[in-house]
């Protein structure tokens, strides 16, 4: 089972660098674009707060997911160096589980809000590309869930042998 829940890690990781890369790249183009289109051009640029926005939602909630898998996220590191390299297995992954858990509570809480809020972001259409607001929330929704999927294989690998 861990094999398996580390292969689908893998296959996430790299999806969420393609996204993070694209999305990234899109940020860049917009920006190049709004400068050179107010400064150079004197053309009007009215959507690309819209798009930024868009796009910089979407980048967070999937970085957050690639931090959590790649711990690359801050943490309490004198505590946790010292249990991660003197402590018995059983306070390890006591430890490892409660911090986890405490991270799965607020998860779990937002992504139950995100889901509840999707017939308002359907309904509601951004002002200047007419495009449903449900694309944001989209990637709020997506990088949740792959949050909390990442927290549950942390733990499982915690209690698995495997580190991750």
């Amino acid at each position: 089972m861990i094999k398996l829940l580390s292969k689908i890690d893998k296959k996430i990781v790299t999806l969420e660098r393609f996204l993070m890369f694209f999305f990234g790249l899109l940020l860049f183009a917009i920006m190049i674009w709004v400068v050179l289109a107010r400064f150079i051009l004197n053309v009007p640029t009215p959507y690309q707060t819209e798009l930024t926005k868009f796009f910089h939602i979407w980048m967070c909630f999937i970085g957050g997911s690639f931090l959590i898998g790649t711990n690359g996220h801050p943490s309490v590191e004198f505590i946790t160096d010292k249990v991660k390299n003197k402590a018995r297995p059983l306070v390890k992954g006591l430890y490892f589980t409660g911090l986890y858990l405490a991270v799965l509570v607020f998860l779990i809480a937002a992504f139950i809000s995100a889901v509840r809020q999707i017939p308002l972001y359907i309904r509601q259409i951004s002002t200047y590309l007419e495009i449903s607001y449900i694309w944001v929330n989209g990637g709020v929704i997506v990088g949740l869930f792959l949050m909390i999927f990442r927290c549950l294989a942390k733990i499982a690998y915690t209690w698995g042998g495997e580190e991750k």
